[in-house]
């Protein structure tokens, strides 16, 4: 998607792994999504799932991400050695916040490297450290300065203590958010909800 931190041999190693399970979970929501009437900026849906194989998802997920972070920042959250041990779930969930949301179907791919987003809280101005990125039907947060919460889309964080070869039972709630500028988009950038 985006650029390499991790090498080639690597960086196949997790596409083989990982990259047709969010595929075929990706068109069963875009199929399903299909079917419905069109969505309202802010509407929650929810999405059964009997089968989910939730570790290669998020690991997906969170290789995405990688070609949108410094190496250093892969790194430092831990996600390289995460990434490539296809068995391990051990991750600090304290170091980030990784949140899913459903996209319009015209976004096509978007990528948005980390940003500060500066916001008014009370009296205060407070910063979050974001990264996001959609292909439809999806789109992802990943959330740097997890201590200041992020309102859109639903957590996925539960997913990283599920176990790679198993299946799971998944009912998501998960949130349609539209954005208040798709030419430069910045992360976080959506309207009111």
């Amino acid at each position: 998607m985006g650029k390499y931190t991790l090498c080639e041999s690597c960086n196949n190693n997790t596409g083989a792994w990982y990259a047709d399970v969010y595929s075929e979970v990706a068109k069963e929501v875009a199929y399903d999504l299909q079917k419905r009437p069109p969505l309202k900026h802010s509407e929650i849906l929810t999405f059964s799932m009997q089968k989910l194989p939730a570790l290669a998802f998020v690991k997906q997920v969170v290789t995405m991400f990688c070609s949108l972070l410094p190496l250093e920042e892969v790194q430092r959250l831990g996600f390289d050695k995460f990434l490539l041990d296809k068995e391990s779930n051990t991750i600090d969930k304290t170091q980030f916040d990784l949140r899913i949301y459903l996209t319009p179907p015209n976004v096509g791919q978007l990528m948005v490297g980390p940003c500060v987003v500066s916001y008014t809280a009370g009296a205060s101005i407070e910063a979050i450290c974001a990264s996001d990125l959609a292909v439809y039907p999806f789109g992802f947060i990943l959330n740097l300065t997890p201590q200041y919460l992020i309102e859109y889309g639903a957590s996925l964080l539960e997913l990283f203590d599920t176990k790679y070869e198993e299946t799971y039972k998944m009912n998501w709630s998960l949130m349609y958010l539209e954005r208040t500028d798709e030419i430069l988009p910045l992360p976080l950038q959506f309207k009111p909800l």
